[in-house]
């Protein structure tokens, strides 16, 4: 398992946002793990293997989001 968290370590990132057509563009770009309303923003939580280009922080894998970044790494 911790070979699989060091494998995406660094690819994964929580956007927060208010604009719903954010989070859908989101998704449209980028794999998304999960979704959750925090009060009256949606934390998004995205896999990617470059750094979004929107603003977003760095945060720490989950063995979802290990799954996803492997699962959907290009060769």
């Amino acid at each position: 398992m911790r070979e699989l968290l060091n494998q995406a370590k660094g690819h994964v990132w929580i956007c927060k946002t208010k604009d719903e057509g954010e989070a859908r563009e989101l998704e449209r770009r980028y794999h998304v793990s999960s979704k959750q309303y925090v009060g009256d923003e949606l934390h998004v939580r995205l896999i990617s293997a470059a750094p979004p280009r929107t603003k977003c922080s760095p945060c720490e894998a989950t063995l979802e989001d290990a799954y996803i970044y492997i699962a959907n790494k290009e060769p």
